[in-house]
């Protein structure tokens, strides 16, 4: 079974979020997310985005594209399950 490859944060576009959530407003979610890749290191992105930007009404799809986002090319086959507060 080939492995999914994940396209990182930087990599993931208005597009990506449209298609993943039609229903939502992909350009505008788009915008806030690119705002926290100013941060540096997966952990710290993950924090920001959700402390910032994901929300419960933020479709699931969205969540998890960009969780594996941030953790895309990660050294180790098992991501986080949790962050510690930067």
């Amino acid at each position: 079974m080939a492995a999914t490859v994940h396209k990182p944060l930087g990599a993931i576009t208005a597009d990506d979020l449209a298609v993943a959530a039609p229903r939502s407003d992909a350009t505008a979610f788009h915008s806030a997310f690119r705002r926290v890749l100013d941060s540096h290191g997966p952990a710290v992105v993950w924090a920001e985005l959700c402390q910032f930007v994901l929300r419960p009404s933020v479709p699931f799809a969205i969540h998890r594209m960009l969780y594996y986002g941030c953790f895309a090319g990660f050294p180790s086959p098992m991501l986080l399950a949790w962050t510690l507060d930067p």
